[in-house]
Protein backbone atom coordinates (compact mmCIF):
# COMPACT_ATOMS: atom_id res chain seq x y z
CA UNK A 1 0.00 0.00 0.00
CA UNK A 2 3.02 2.34 0.06
CA UNK A 3 2.36 5.69 -1.78
CA UNK A 4 4.30 7.86 -4.45
CA UNK A 5 3.81 10.22 -6.55
CA UNK A 6 1.57 9.85 -9.57
CA UNK A 7 1.13 13.08 -10.99
CA UNK A 8 0.60 17.05 -10.84
CA UNK A 9 -1.24 19.96 -11.72
CA UNK A 10 0.79 23.00 -12.59
CA UNK A 11 -0.51 27.16 -12.50
CA UNK A 12 -1.76 27.76 -15.41
CA UNK A 13 0.67 28.99 -18.40
CA UNK A 14 1.08 32.98 -18.32
CA UNK A 15 2.68 35.69 -16.17
CA UNK A 16 2.19 35.62 -12.73
CA UNK A 17 2.69 39.28 -10.93
CA UNK A 18 3.10 40.02 -7.63
CA UNK A 19 0.58 39.29 -5.02
CA UNK A 20 -0.50 36.32 -7.62
CA UNK A 21 -0.63 32.92 -6.51
CA UNK A 22 0.82 30.16 -7.56
CA UNK A 23 -0.77 26.72 -7.03
CA UNK A 24 0.40 22.87 -7.20
CA UNK A 25 -1.10 19.76 -6.34
CA UNK A 26 0.56 16.49 -6.46
CA UNK A 27 -1.38 13.54 -6.52
CA UNK A 28 -0.26 9.82 -4.95
CA UNK A 29 -1.53 6.78 -5.73
CA UNK A 30 -3.06 6.26 -1.99
CA UNK A 31 -4.03 9.03 0.21
CA UNK A 32 -1.11 10.70 2.54
CA UNK A 33 -1.14 12.37 6.39
CA UNK A 34 0.26 15.04 6.77
CA UNK A 35 2.38 16.15 9.81
CA UNK A 36 4.32 19.95 9.97
CA UNK A 37 4.79 21.66 6.71
CA UNK A 38 6.15 20.16 3.30
CA UNK A 39 7.00 22.34 0.73
CA UNK A 40 8.10 22.09 -3.40
CA UNK A 41 10.46 24.22 -3.92
CA UNK A 42 10.46 26.17 -6.69
CA UNK A 43 13.35 28.11 -8.53
CA UNK A 44 12.17 31.81 -9.51
CA UNK A 45 15.19 33.50 -11.45
CA UNK A 46 17.81 32.06 -9.93
CA UNK A 47 16.08 31.89 -6.49
CA UNK A 48 15.42 28.62 -4.70
CA UNK A 49 11.54 29.35 -2.85
CA UNK A 50 9.17 27.49 -1.16
CA UNK A 51 5.43 26.35 -2.29
CA UNK A 52 3.91 25.79 1.18
CA UNK A 53 1.61 23.15 2.20
CA UNK A 54 -1.86 24.33 2.04
CA UNK A 55 -4.67 21.07 2.59
CA UNK A 56 -5.07 17.88 1.57
CA UNK A 57 -4.14 15.84 4.27
CA UNK A 58 -6.42 12.27 4.50
CA UNK A 59 -6.35 12.18 0.77
CA UNK A 60 -4.29 11.58 -2.16
CA UNK A 61 -4.00 15.16 -3.63
CA UNK A 62 -1.89 17.67 -1.72
CA UNK A 63 -1.97 21.22 -2.72
CA UNK A 64 0.89 23.46 -2.36
CA UNK A 65 0.89 27.47 -2.66
CA UNK A 66 3.29 30.00 -2.83
CA UNK A 67 2.51 34.15 -3.27
CA UNK A 68 4.81 35.99 -5.61
CA UNK A 69 6.38 38.67 -3.94
CA UNK A 70 7.66 41.95 -5.53
CA UNK A 71 11.58 41.31 -7.07
CA UNK A 72 10.85 37.46 -7.97
CA UNK A 73 10.79 37.53 -11.85
CA UNK A 74 11.56 34.48 -14.14
CA UNK A 75 11.13 35.30 -17.75
CA UNK A 76 12.07 32.02 -19.06
CA UNK A 77 9.99 29.65 -17.04
CA UNK A 78 10.12 28.77 -13.12
CA UNK A 79 11.47 25.58 -12.20
CA UNK A 80 9.63 22.92 -9.95
CA UNK A 81 12.12 21.03 -7.74
CA UNK A 82 11.84 16.90 -8.36
CA UNK A 83 10.61 16.04 -4.80
CA UNK A 84 8.45 17.14 -2.65
CA UNK A 85 11.08 18.55 0.75
CA UNK A 86 10.75 17.79 4.20
CA UNK A 87 11.77 20.44 6.59
CA UNK A 88 12.77 19.91 10.31
CA UNK A 89 8.77 18.16 11.71
CA UNK A 90 7.64 17.42 9.02
CA UNK A 91 6.08 13.74 7.40
CA UNK A 92 4.26 12.35 4.60
CA UNK A 93 3.20 9.04 5.77
CA UNK A 94 0.63 6.59 4.01
CA UNK A 95 -2.25 4.51 6.01
CA UNK A 96 0.12 2.42 7.81
CA UNK A 97 2.18 5.17 9.01
CA UNK A 98 5.15 4.41 6.75
CA UNK A 99 7.10 7.26 5.01
CA UNK A 100 5.57 8.12 1.37
CA UNK A 101 8.43 8.05 -1.78
CA UNK A 102 9.15 12.22 -2.37
CA UNK A 103 10.73 11.90 -5.63
CA UNK A 104 8.23 13.48 -8.58
CA UNK A 105 8.70 13.94 -12.16
CA UNK A 106 10.01 18.01 -12.47
CA UNK A 107 7.08 19.25 -14.58
CA UNK A 108 7.20 21.37 -17.22
CA UNK A 109 6.93 24.87 -16.09
CA UNK A 110 8.53 27.03 -18.98
CA UNK A 111 5.41 28.99 -19.58
CA UNK A 112 4.64 30.13 -15.66
CA UNK A 113 6.21 33.03 -16.11
CA UNK A 114 7.28 35.98 -12.75
CA UNK A 115 7.25 39.61 -14.00
CA UNK A 116 6.94 41.88 -10.72
CA UNK A 117 8.87 44.85 -12.60
CA UNK A 118 6.01 47.97 -13.72
CA UNK A 119 5.95 48.80 -16.74
CA UNK A 120 6.88 52.25 -17.59
CA UNK A 121 6.85 55.19 -20.23
CA UNK A 122 9.80 54.02 -22.62
CA UNK A 123 9.40 57.34 -24.33
CA UNK A 124 7.24 59.79 -26.57
CA UNK A 125 7.23 60.46 -29.79
CA UNK A 126 5.43 63.25 -31.01
CA UNK A 127 4.60 65.28 -34.88
CA UNK A 128 7.26 66.99 -36.57
CA UNK A 129 8.54 70.89 -34.99
CA UNK A 130 6.16 72.80 -37.10
CA UNK A 131 2.98 75.37 -37.69
CA UNK A 132 0.04 72.78 -38.02
CA UNK A 133 -2.96 74.22 -39.61
CA UNK A 134 -6.73 74.17 -38.17
CA UNK A 135 -7.87 70.42 -38.80
CA UNK A 136 -4.26 68.94 -39.06
CA UNK A 137 -4.26 65.85 -36.97
CA UNK A 138 -1.15 65.47 -34.53
CA UNK A 139 -0.31 62.13 -33.16
CA UNK A 140 1.72 61.27 -30.31
CA UNK A 141 3.25 57.79 -29.71
CA UNK A 142 3.24 56.49 -25.73
CA UNK A 143 6.28 53.67 -26.06
CA UNK A 144 6.20 51.23 -22.64
CA UNK A 145 9.02 48.38 -21.88
CA UNK A 146 6.58 45.97 -22.52
CA UNK A 147 3.68 44.67 -23.23
CA UNK A 148 1.11 46.22 -21.44
CA UNK A 149 -3.18 45.95 -21.23
CA UNK A 150 -5.02 49.27 -20.15
CA UNK A 151 -8.28 49.65 -18.74
CA UNK A 152 -10.47 52.88 -18.90
CA UNK A 153 -9.22 55.36 -21.69
CA UNK A 154 -5.39 56.66 -21.28
CA UNK A 155 -4.98 60.37 -21.77
CA UNK A 156 -1.94 62.32 -22.48
CA UNK A 157 -1.74 66.63 -21.46
CA UNK A 158 -0.59 68.12 -24.87
CA UNK A 159 0.75 71.83 -23.80
CA UNK A 160 -1.22 74.14 -27.12
CA UNK A 161 0.00 77.56 -26.38
CA UNK A 162 -0.93 78.60 -22.95
CA UNK A 163 -3.52 75.83 -22.90
CA UNK A 164 -3.40 72.35 -21.70
CA UNK A 165 -5.77 69.65 -23.03
CA UNK A 166 -6.11 66.01 -22.11
CA UNK A 167 -6.25 64.09 -24.85
CA UNK A 168 -7.86 60.66 -25.03
CA UNK A 169 -6.30 57.07 -26.61
CA UNK A 170 -6.80 56.63 -29.97
CA UNK A 171 -5.53 53.46 -30.39
CA UNK A 172 -3.44 50.53 -28.47
CA UNK A 173 -1.30 47.83 -28.96
CA UNK A 174 0.49 45.49 -26.50
CA UNK A 175 3.52 47.73 -26.38
CA UNK A 176 2.67 51.43 -27.51
CA UNK A 177 -0.78 53.73 -27.50
CA UNK A 178 -1.25 56.65 -30.13
CA UNK A 179 -3.16 59.82 -28.85
CA UNK A 180 -4.21 62.15 -32.15
CA UNK A 181 -5.08 65.78 -31.24
CA UNK A 182 -6.86 67.78 -33.68
CA UNK A 183 -5.37 71.28 -34.60
CA UNK A 184 -8.47 74.12 -34.09
CA UNK A 185 -8.78 77.87 -34.87
CA UNK A 186 -8.55 79.69 -31.64
CA UNK A 187 -10.56 83.25 -31.60
CA UNK A 188 -8.73 86.60 -30.02
CA UNK A 189 -10.72 88.29 -27.79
Amino acid sequence: WSSDVCSSDLPAAGNYNAGDELIFQVRFTNPVQVTGQPVVNLTIGKTVLPATYVGGAGTNTLSFKHVVSAGQNDSDGITVASAIALPSGATLVDAASKPVALAMKAPNTRNVLVDTVAPAVASVAGPATKTYAAGSVLAFTVKFTEKVSVLGVPTLPIAVGNTVRDRKSTRLNSSHLVISYAVFCLKKK
